[in-house]
């Protein structure tokens, strides 16, 4: 029998949605997009974001139970070393419910070593974690395998 995949993600330029979508293709998973009820869009939005990166925020309610997955797939933008507050708030909310995680963090500049570092405090079994700054067909192939093997 097959793993059960939930990809949840974060995206404020449409990135990590990108990356999220081919492995929702791959893997057959389901997939969600966390939403936060704060805007991080433009110029304003992304300084904002350099504030804000450290805390929690309110996110809209979400369908899917990690508890019924063999793994969850995090993914988010790295901001200020580590993920995305709708993120975090995320994990917070159901990191009793997380058997098994895997995270991937996409960034131009940075890697995903403080986001690692703190999903380890939830005291979530952390499978993997990968970092992907170029948004390329065999990067993405390449994090496939990664991820599977």
């Amino acid at each position: 029998m097959s793993k059960k995949y939930l990809i949840i993600y974060f995206s404020r330029t449409e990135r990590t949605k990108k990356v999220a979508e081919y492995l929702q293709n791959q893997l057959n998973a389901d997939y969600e997009e966390i939403v936060d009820k704060k805007s991080y869009k433009g110029v304003i939005g992304y300084i904002k974001g350099i504030f804000k990166a450290k805390s929690y925020t309110e996110i809209c309610a979400t369908r899917y139970n990690p508890s019924y997955y063999d793994e969850l797939i995090i993914m988010s933008p790295v901001w200020a070393g580590t993920f995305a507050p709708a993120i975090r708030t995320y994990i917070r909310k159901n990191s009793d419910n997380i058997k098994l995680a895997s995270l991937i963090t996409t960034a131009s500049t940075s890697n995903c070593n403080g986001a690692k570092k703190e999903m380890e405090s939830f005291n979530i079994i952390l499978n993997k974690a990968l970092y992907i700054n170029k948004i390329k067909e065999d990067s993405l192939l390449d994090l496939k395998e990664k991820l599977l093997n």
